[in-house]
């Protein structure tokens, strides 16, 4: 069976789209509305993440369209789409040829998405600014990043800091950006600073890059930065001994 036109484009923009084509080819996807809709837990690793964030983009992208206009679905797909671990980047011209999808049933929101749901379907870890992306997609109003801190502040205990201006909920048991950075370093020693956000960024999706900078700077009694690169502080006293 041919392809249509969408998942065909799709094919030059998703990452690692010879292999993402030949997965399609496997499971029998031949067009972007059944993309949307295909079950990617069983999808390899480590393009599962990557292809995920991408089908969320375009359904969230395929409501607005259709709420609003196909300008305004092409500007959220964008802002969707550029954040890791996908990253991917595209013209306007091509992503108003993915918007929205041709042949896709119309899909009905909810009447309300609380900030705490919005972090559940974010997988439960997320920025702030994530977060308020979502909101604002599904409701079809600004919702702020303040106006996000501030719901997850009355959540009763529900949502929780890690750090890095990440959030996660209750069930999520992983380690907070600092022990894992802390437990990355002890091993790797010194670290270029855009290399150690970049393995952040993808250790924990949906975050926000200038945060974790920011935040990085601001770990003085045990993150140190000299020469642009991230080291333990501790270090500075038992330096890091390599294999």
């Amino acid at each position: 069976m041919r392809t249509d036109p969408q998942l065909r484009l799709l094919f030059e923009l998703i990452p690692d789209g010879i292999i993402f084509r030949r997965w399609c080819d496997r499971v029998q996807v031949f067009s972007l509305a059944q993309f949307v809709e295909v079950d990617l837990s069983e999808a390899p690793d480590p393009w599962h993440g990557p292809w995920a964030q991408v089908q969320s983009a375009l359904r969230a992208a395929d409501v607005v369209s259709r709420a609003e206009s196909p300008a305004v679905g092409c500007m959220t797909l964008e802002r969707l789409l550029r954040r890791p671990p996908a990253r991917v980047r595209a013209s306007v011209q091509a992503l108003r040829q993915l918007t929205p999808i041709v042949d896709a049933p119309a899909q009905v929101q909810p009447a309300r998405l609380s900030a705490r749901e919005a972090l559940d379907r974010l997988g439960g870890v997320a920025g702030a600014g994530a977060v308020a992306e979502l909101l604002t997609t599904h409701h079809g109003r600004p919702t702020t990043v303040r106006q996000v801190r501030d719901r997850f502040r009355n959540t009763g205990g529900t949502v929780r800091k890690l750090g890095a201006g990440y959030f996660a909920t209750r069930s999520y048991g992983g380690a907070s950006v600092l022990h894992w950075v802390e437990s990355r370093l002890a091993v790797v020693g010194p670290e270029p600073l855009a290399t150690l956000c970049d393995a952040i960024l993808l250790a924990f999706p949906h975050g926000n890059e200038r945060s974790v900078r920011a935040w990085i700077h601001q770990q003085p009694g045990v993150l140190s930065i000299r020469g642009d690169r991230v080291r333990l502080v501790q270090e500075q006293i038992f330096p890091h001994q390599g294999p």
